[in-house]
């Protein structure tokens, strides 16, 4: 008596299963990296004030490869953070830039320098109060965001 499918053929036999799995989980990452790419870019861009401190690339491939930019801005509190941007973003801060960095979630949507800044932190934030109602810093006699008057420091 013969065996209806011998172990090759039975191998054969789980292989379209065992591809259509594969092909399915790499289906749902790729669907799930775009739902939080979207996710990410809804997301409000908040202003915070600070300093770029260093950039750097990293190049991710062999054959075909991609370009990911990322600049680390040091804020007015004394944080730092390192966030992801596009190219042309990229491109048009250095190191040592001040101003305003438009941020939504991990990622830099904008930076617009501040013209004539100094590289000297104390020298630049002592110019500057925190908001007691929103928290948001700014220079003069109101905040920006929410229009609060400067009291002083108390």
């Amino acid at each position: 008596m013969s065996c209806a499918f011998s172990g090759f053929e039975a191998a054969w036999s789980i292989f379209p299963l065992i591809f259509m799995v594969f092909f399915i989980a790499v289906v749902v990452m790729i669907i799930k990296k775009v739902a939080a790419d979207r996710a990410e870019r809804r997301l409000p861009i908040e202003e915070r004030w600070g300093r770029v401190v260093t950039k750097r690339t990293e190049v991710r491939g062999s054959e075909t490869t991609s370009t990911y930019y990322y600049v680390t801005i040091e804020f007015d509190d004394g944080s730092r953070q390192e966030l992801h941007t596009d190219g042309s973003i990229y491109g048009s801060v250095a190191e040592g830039d001040i101003g305003y960095a438009g941020i939504q979630g991990k990622r830099l949507a904008g930076f617009r320098r501040e013209a004539g800044m100094t590289e000297n932190k104390e020298e630049v934030f002592s110019s500057w109060h925190r908001c007691a109602s929103c928290g948001a810093t700014f220079r003069g006699e109101r905040c920006d965001y929410c229009g609060t008057p400067w009291m002083g420091d108390n």
